[in-house]
């Protein structure tokens, strides 16, 4: 047998007001129920079980855990190659996590440091609140994305990963009884209140009848998350590391906010032996949980193939399941991009050999196979299709091209395509600067002309077409400093009709060389 696969994927941001978090049976029992604080979690956690004043009940209906300041509480699940979810895990800390506007800012650090700080000068229980309101640091309608990446960072929750740490603690704390077909997700402060004005009966009805059920929102705040499930008992344990605070001042300063990486913040908590839910995605490419994998492929590639889109993209939650290319068999009209992101369990890239009239194929973030010693290996494959433009994270490569190597005594250094006949550079090749600036694309007479990437020692990148040396054409420039433009250039300014996004937010815009017209 080979082994598991299994990836972790970052479902949202809970903004949780009150820091009380709330997992419960949909038919839940007032009476029922055990409420804990993630203090006594921790002290806990030093005993070889948990004691009986803290949790004298075995089994029950909900568990409420409240933490110590409000803010996103980020949770995770765990799937198989199926994309069949197998855990359930929850941040006790707020982290600011993956939906958060705060998220790849540097306040998100800092406001995490002065928690901790603050953290041993509070008396016992007392909880901290933000300066805005929990809902406002969560915009999951301008951070949802038609393209989601495994969380391989994250394999430090659970498994081998998370016992080899030093201080690494797992035990159960009980078992979540669940009768209904719903665990529930409550970011509401009290319990006594859950059900206020609701009527219960009615609710399940119309739940039952749902097909998919999401794990974000577009708006600013949502009630619950359902996850379908079998009515049965979950066992429920914790996850923690104990560290000490240069321990985790060096986990805050080693995190690469840009691309979204961050490490664990314990204690976690996590739901074992998931029966009976699934994560894929919809039509507009939003994460959904469905009881069962019937179609397999997502809505949202079967949706780009019916309409025979021009441009095809597509994650792993998108496909049959982790290893298989099989929907390339449903490609038989005129592409001009495909793009597949996040794909790291494909040990078979030959189905790609079967595309016809595609023009270029990308791929991002992507466990590509570089050796040449296996018959289906990514490079052995992606030789043979010389006649298609081939893009890896933004780089056009092409692995049959016979490279050239220049290097200048002013500090020039080229890898790539020569023109020997008219000694100049024509073709695919990479310039880097005396100053650090990177081109990675085609050149046209020494200059760069055609699609291509440059990158400035700032951090600044430009991703599209150029033209006689210059930025010309469709293209996307990523700011250093956060803000994002995609649009068509001319000479080098901005002309025509665009977007850009800020701090979560993308408008319109329009430019006329490089001056901004206002509307």
């Amino acid at each position: 047998m080979g082994k598991t696969i299994t990836n972790i994927y970052c479902i949202g941001s809970i903004p949780v007001a009150a820091a009380s978090i709330h997992l419960y049976d949909f038919f839940k029992k007032k009476d029922d129920g055990v409420k804990l604080e993630e203090n006594q979690i921790v002290k806990n956690l030093k005993t070889k079980i948990f004691k009986k004043d803290i949790t004298d009940i075995k089994n029950t209906n909900y568990l409420n855990i409240s933490s110590f300041a409000d803010g996103a509480y980020p949770y995770y699940v765990l799937l198989d190659e199926n994309k069949k979810v197998k855990k359930l895990f929850f941040e006790l800390n707020n982290s600011c996590g993956w939906g958060s506007s705060m998220f790849s800012k540097q306040v998100r650090k800092e406001r995490l440091k002065s928690e901790r700080l603050a953290r041993p000068q509070m008396p016992p229980g007392y909880q901290m609140d933000m300066t805005v309101a929990p809902a406002m640091s969560v915009n999951f309608g301008s951070r949802n994305r038609k393209t989601y990446i495994s969380w391989t960072w994250f394999n430090e929750i659970d498994g081998e990963a998370f016992e080899a740490q030093k201080k690494s603690v797992r035990k159960k704390i009980l078992d979540l009884n669940i009768t209904s077909e719903f665990i529930v997700f409550e970011d509401k402060g009290d319990l006594d209140f859950l059900d206020e004005g609701k009527d219960i009966k009615k609710k399940y009805k119309e739940l039952i009848k749902k097909e998919k059920f999401y794990g974000v929102d577009d708006g600013l705040h949502f009630d619950e998350v359902y996850f379908p499930v079998k009515n049965k008992k979950y066992p429920v344990y914790v996850h923690h590391v104990f560290k000490t605070t240069k321990e985790e001042e060096y986990d805050l300063e080693s995190e690469n906010l840009a691309n979204e990486i961050s490490k664990p913040i314990y204690p976690i908590i996590c739901i074992e032996d998931i029966e009976g839910c699934y994560l894929t995605k919809d039509e507009d490419a939003k994460l959904i949980f469905v009881r069962e994998n019937k179609k397999k492929l997502s809505d949202n590639l079967l949706n780009q193939i019916k309409k025979k889109n021009k441009n095809i993209i597509l994650c792993q939650l998108d496909l049959e399941n982790f290893k298989s290319l099989k929907f390339i068999e449903m490609l038989k009209f005129k592409i001009d991009t495909l793009e597949m992101h996040g794909l790291i369990n494909i040990t078979d890239w030959s189905p790609l050999l079967n595309l016809k009239n595609i023009k270029s194929i990308k791929f991002v973030n992507c466990n590509l196979d570089m050796e040449d010693g296996k018959k289906n290996s990514w490079k052995s494959t992606i030789k043979k299709l010389d006649k298609i433009k081939i893009i890896v994270d933004d780089e056009e490569i092409d692995l049959n091209s016979k490279k050239h190597e220049i290097k200048t005594e002013d500090g020039y250094h080229y890898v790539g395509e020569f023109d020997s006949e008219n000694n100049c550079i024509n073709g695919k090749g990479t310039l880097i600067l005396p100053d650090g600036t990177k081109y990675v694309g085609q050149f046209k007479n020494d200059k760069y002309h055609g699609f291509g990437t440059l990158i400035i020692p700032s951090g600044s990148k430009y991703v599209g077409e150029f033209k006689d040396g210059m930025e010309h054409g469709q293209a996307t420039f990523y700011s250093c400093d956060g803000w994002v433009y995609e649009g068509p250039f001319r000479n080098n300014k901005y002309h025509g009709k665009g977007t850009v996004t800020m701090n979560g937010k993308t408008v319109e815009v329009e430019y006329k060389d490089g001056v901004e017209i206002e509307k």
